[in-house]
């Protein structure tokens, strides 16, 4: 149930954000009325556009996360209940901020309007002292060590070239030889003491039982070896 409302919270306020900031407030600044500037124009209106469309597939896709991975929304009054460092957080720590000043930036160049790169700068002003102010000390409150670990891998802004590995990724996997070999080191005295008792009449199968195991020990201690020198 709380999944339901995290995509329904979620999908409301990517309309009432970034809907506003980066949709309704640049048509109320630009009245989407664009600028003739000259030809040699034209690249940067196709940087625009892919701006906006980048911009845009970034929204959505941090949106689903936070409602799907995180159970709730980026908004304040309904936050998530595990902090999201999948996807695009593994690149930068705020790819909501980053798209939404990007669909703005590419506003801006398809309608070639100086005062759409103004309030996107603004925009990312607030977005900063937001940041700063609240949002990463809240997120120290609640998640501690977790999110120090997540800002010390992950800039702020300035995406990073290849994705973060949290500290659960970078665990190493023991080898099946190392495995089986810790599993047999757990066999204490009453394992022993139990072979004997099914063995007691057998004494010869005993010690066939207890030369094999010796055995696979050394060949295991061997892979292992091998393992750890390549």
């Amino acid at each position: 149930m709380r999944r339901v409302f995290a995509v329904l919270g979620s999908a409301l306020f990517l309309v009432l954000a970034p809907g506003i900031v980066a949709g309704l407030a640049p048509w109320w600044i630009s009245r989407y009325r664009v600028e003739t500037p000259g030809v040699w124009w034209l690249p940067l209106r196709i940087l625009g556009g892919v701006l906006v469309a980048a911009g845009t597939l970034v929204l959505l896709d941090s949106f689903a996360r936070f409602a799907i991975k995180g159970l709730g929304t980026p908004a304040p009054v309904f936050p998530t209940r595990y902090l999201v460092v999948t996807g695009l957080y593994r690149y930068v720590r705020n790819p909501m901020y980053v798209a939404v000043v990007a669909v703005i930036v590419g506003q801006r160049l398809i309608l070639a309007n100086m005062h759409m790169l103004e309030y996107g700068a603004l925009v990312w002003l607030c977005f900063h002292l937001f940041v700063v102010a609240y949002e990463e000390p809240t997120l120290r409150a609640t998640f501690g060590p977790q999110y120090e670990e997540f800002c010390r891998g992950v800039p702020r802004w300035i995406p990073r070239f290849s994705p973060w590995a949290d500290r659960n990724d970078r665990l190493e996997v023991p080898s099946p030889p190392l495995v089986l070999r810790r599993t047999l080191d757990l066999i204490d005295d009453q394992d022993l003491h139990r072979a004997n008792r099914r063995f007691q009449f057998q004494p010869k199968l005993l010690l066939q039982s207890l030369q094999k195991s010796r055995s696979l020990r050394v060949g295991l201690d061997a892979t292992i070896g091998r393992r750890s020198a390549i």
